[in-house]
């Protein structure tokens, strides 16, 4: 679903529809200020899921580098 622009004035205005829409609907929200970006709104459950994407994404970069490494890939230095 493409997220849905809207201004500062109509969160304030439409703050229960906007709120309804982003939690029953799964609707995306992008509020401007002056015709930039400042947040973005979404449901609660889509922001757990992507808070645990970006925790295994975290712990997955935090792994062992070396564990990946293909014992093909070694270079002359490492064979001396």
């Amino acid at each position: 679903m493409n997220p849905k622009v809207i201004t500062s004035t109509d969160l304030r205005v439409k703050t229960r529809d906007i709120i309804e829409g982003a939690k029953f609907n799964g609707q995306h929200y992008i509020v401007e200020t002056f015709r930039k970006p400042m947040v973005a709104i979404i449901g609660i459950k889509e922001y757990e899921r992507l808070m645990a994407l970006d925790a295994s994404l975290s712990h997955a970069s935090q792994s062992d580098p070396g564990q990946d490494k293909d014992p093909s890939d070694r270079t002359a230095l490492d064979t001396e």
